[in-house]
């Protein structure tokens, strides 16, 4: 359970960010999203520079880089899990250590929805570093597990439990 500034403020964001493209289904559509969560919370607990401005920035970029095949993975990100994450999301000032386990903790799901969609990547001729065995899912998922649990953060861990992590299997909820 998020504290109740906290609920505001991302209610606030995602709000705003409606407002600005006109796209209020689209965006409600994500409200769930743990990554996205992550995302806007992160500049918050980390005390970046101007939070509410960052969190909306980087809302903003998780939409253009869910939604546009210039920000598709390549085998430019292979080299580490961090690289496609770090090319649009940007924590000015912030705790470094927070920012990280908060990077961690989206690039897990972002490994799961890799795992989750080898076949359909496949079909589709999507480049997939695990379905080209250029990544080991199970390697990975738990170097990153590690990661997480290794910095401290008392507000990330009881807000994004890696329990609940783990079961979100998409980078873009496409049901909703």
């Amino acid at each position: 359970m998020f504290p109740s500034e906290f609920s505001y403020e991302y209610n606030y964001i995602l709000e705003s960010f409606s407002s600005i493209y006109n796209k209020t289904q689209w965006i409600n559509s994500q409200k769930n999203n743990l990554a996205l969560q992550v995302i806007v919370y992160l500049p918050y607990i980390s005390n970046c520079d101007n939070p509410r401005r960052t969190a909306l920035l980087n809302t903003n970029n998780f939409f253009l880089a869910s939604n546009s095949a210039l920000f598709l993975h390549t085998t430019n990100d292979d080299l580490n899990i961090l690289n496609r994450l770090q090319s649009f999301l940007y924590y000015p000032n912030g705790n470094k250590n927070i920012i990280l386990k908060g990077l961690y903790i989206i690039a897990l799901i972002m490994l799961q929805d890799y795992y989750h969609d080898k076949k359909e990547d496949l079909i589709n001729n999507k480049y997939n570093p695990l379905e080209t065995n250029r990544w080991d899912f199970k390697e990975l998922e738990n170097k990153l597990i590690h990661e997480i649990t290794q910095i401290k953060c008392e507000q990330l861990d009881v807000f994004f439990p890696i329990n609940e992590i783990r079961t979100q299997t998409y980078w873009w909820n496409k049901s909703e």
